[in-house]
């Protein structure tokens, strides 16, 4: 395969959500974030936590009980999608790589950085990955629902007859 058709793959594949796991190191986990960012998701022995702070921009927080036992591994999206659509040889595969390392400038994947399509990172090395408390983060959360339902017109029956 040319590098020439490396580039029409990625560009016909497109791109997909990002991925992230969150592992525990405490348990031995991995675990996805939940779509929906008002959603911990919760490792098998329950010392992490993770949620999306913003699915689209790839963004999110963790908490945990032992910040060095936690970590995010990070997967790029044009090798998971091109997995799911391509088969490759083993010589294709490091063609493809080779690309996408070279295309991710300002990642992590990036041939001057890590050069790998894989990244496990300690939470805050990446400039999309956030220590938060899961606790003050629910408050804050209960805290603006009330906010919201505060400033809802209330519906009466006598409104509501006429």
């Amino acid at each position: 395969m040319s590098i020439i058709d490396v580039r029409l793959l990625y560009q016909t594949l497109g791109m997909i959500a990002g991925v992230k796991l969150l592992y525990c190191g405490m348990c031995g986990d991995f675990r996805a974030p939940n779509p929906n960012p008002d959603i911990w998701t919760t490792c098998r022995c329950g010392e992490s936590k993770v949620r999306w702070i913003d699915p689209y921009a790839g963004t999110l927080s963790v908490d945990t009980s032992n910040k060095d036992k936690v970590r995010v591994l990070g997967l790029h999206n044009g090798m998971i999608r091109a997995s799911m659509e391509k088969s490759f040889n083993s010589e294709q595969w490091r063609e493809f790589t080779e690309y996408l390392t070279s295309e991710a400038e300002g990642y992590l994947f990036h041939k001057d950085a890590r050069n790998c399509p894989f990244a496990f990172v300690r939470i805050g090395e990446s400039n999309d990955t956030f220590f938060e408390d899961y606790w003050q983060a629910r408050q804050e959360r209960i805290r603006l629902q009330k906010e919201r339902d505060a400033k809802q017109p209330e519906t009466t029956e006598e409104a509501t007859s006429t």
